[in-house]
Order: structure tokens, then sequence, then C-alpha cells
């Protein structure tokens, strides 16, 4: 058996510390820095630590200046590692910095788009819309588009210059398709009423190339819409007019509303064209019925 070397004076000092542990020093005496603790280390676990550091590197595909950075970095202190990290964190934010001012002005995509259109059309032919003027209309479309997720920006809600160019696009929508529904409304009285268009040819024209399909609310609705028609650039604040005043009398009552849109269909079919050559079946129109709910959990929640 080998015998053990004699115990000499510093045999009670660690023979191996980490950077920041204190052995009890006197004041006299300093604790040996990060670079000396490092320094002591031993040489082939030093060198093993950089050789697989290089292998890593190497596997991730670094350039020689990378790699090369790498290996110093192996080989210092764990001070130096720690200031050099914060400088590149630093570093990293000001070119995240710059990308961010840099950036393009936000725009609404071409899906975005297609959906605003898609979206404002049904938001218009739902039955259950109450104004078709003011912020109603663009709130819904706003509530939907966020309810499906799809095409827009992150943090849409948190980003005030998306926030008003999306709703900007869709007052714009809206704008469009009201003068789309009342050219069509316009276009289907004839000087006639016999030879005017039926309920169902005007609801067949105005729902041609949307997902909206024909059901009896959406013609009692556009019977409602041709029955105060007029040219002037007040139509629609005349239709919101009549809307509140069938809600007031019904007591915001839907059956009631309901049986007062039914007697406006009856007249409307009655005065315009032959009743007899279409009949609207009240088609299952899963859909609008999206629409539709949006809609009212909205004015349930108003």
């Amino acid at each position: 058996m080998c015998s053990s070397p004699p115990p000499g004076d510093d045999e009670d000092i660690p023979q191996s510390i980490s950077a920041g542990q204190s052995v009890g020093l006197s004041d006299s005496q300093e604790p040996a820095s990060s670079s000396e603790v490092t320094n002591h280390a031993n040489p082939s676990v030093l060198r093993g630590e950089v050789a697989k550091a290089q292998r890593l590197a190497q596997r991730a595909k670094l350039n020689p200046y990378q790699i090369e950075a790498v290996e110093n970095f192996a080989k210092a202190s764990s001070l130096a590692r720690d200031v050099q990290l914060f400088i590149e964190i630093c570093a990293t934010g000001n070119k995240l910095d710059a990308i961010v001012t840099a950036a393009p002005p936000f725009t609404v995509s071409p899906g975005l788009l297609e959906n605003i259109k898609s979206y404002a059309t049904a938001v218009l032919l739902s039955p259950r819309l109450s104004a078709y003027e003011g912020s109603i209309p663009c709130g819904h479309v706003y509530a939907i588009i966020l309810q499906q997720g799809v095409y827009i920006p992150v943090n849409l809600e948190h980003n005030a210059h998306a926030k008003r160019v999306v709703h900007s696009e869709i007052q714009e929508e809206l704008t469009q398709a009201r003068s789309r529904i009342k050219k069509v409304i316009k276009l289907s009285i004839h000087d006639s009423v016999e030879a005017s268009d039926t309920i169902y040819d005007l609801a067949s024209c105005i729902v041609a190339h949307t997902q909206c399909k024909v059901t009896v609310p959406l013609c009692a609705r556009l019977a409602l819409l041709r029955k105060i028609y007029i040219s002037s650039s007040k139509y629609w604040d005349l239709v919101d007019e009549r809307l509140l005043l069938i809600r007031n009398k019904a007591q915001k009552d839907e059956k009631k509303i309901s049986r007062a849109f039914e007697r406006i269909l009856e007249a409307d079919q009655a005065t315009y064209g032959d009743r007899t050559t279409y009949t609207i079946t009240n088609n299952n129109d899963m859909w609008q019925q999206s629409i539709d709910l949006v809609i009212a959990g909205q004015d349930d929640s108003a």
C-alpha cells in the first residue's frame, strides 16, 4: 500500500473551488478570480470540453469564425462567459428593434380582404342585423374575423395601427356592399309592378357569387328594403329608422318581430311579379346561421 503524503500547512484548503465560493480568507487575502480558477482547471478536462464544443459547432454548420468563437467561449471563465452572453443579448435586442422599425406599415392581405368582403355581405344580409349604418355592422364583421382567426395579424387587438387599418377596410367593404344591394333593389322595380322581379329573383341576384343562400328570413328582410326604397342618400338611414320602429313596436320580442317581417314579405309577394312561379324553401344555411349567432351574441351583450 502506498502511504499518503504527510499533511502540509495547507491541508485544510480545498484543491478546487468554483468561482464565487468563499474559503474563509483573512482580511489581508483576496479570493482567486474566475480566470484564475479556470486556469487551474484540469487541462485534460478542458481540452475535452473544447473538443466537444467544436464537434457541436461543426454539427450546427457554423462558419470557421463562429467555431473559433465557440472555442474561446469554452475556454473562458464563468464571469467572462456571462459578460459575453449579456453583450450578445443586448446586440440581438438592437437588431430586433431595427427590424421592427424598418418593417413596412401593416396592410390587409389578399386572404383577409377576401374574408372581409364575404363577411360584410353576410352581415348585411343577416335577418338579425339591427342597423345598416354606423359602427354596428362594422363591429359585427370585426368580431367574426377575430372569431375565425384566419389571415389576421398576430396580436391584432393590441396593435392600434393594424386594428385601425382593418376597421377602415371593413367600413369600405360595407359601403361597397350596401351600394351593390341598393342598386340591385332599384333594378328589380320596373315601371309595371307586374313586370318587376319577384322577391325570389331579387334574393337570387343579391346572393349570387356569395356564400349566402335564399331563405325565407332573407327574402323578408329584402322585402323591407324594397318596400321603403328611395334613391336618396338617406335611404339606409330610413331603413335603420324602420328597423328600430319594428323592434320598439314588438317590444324586442323575436316572435313578434318575425311576424312583422312575414307580413312585409307577403305584401311584397302580392305586389311584385307572379308569386305562383316560385317557391321559397327555408334552406338550412349553416354558414349564414353562424354569422347570425355572432350578431345575436353581440346584440345580447350590448
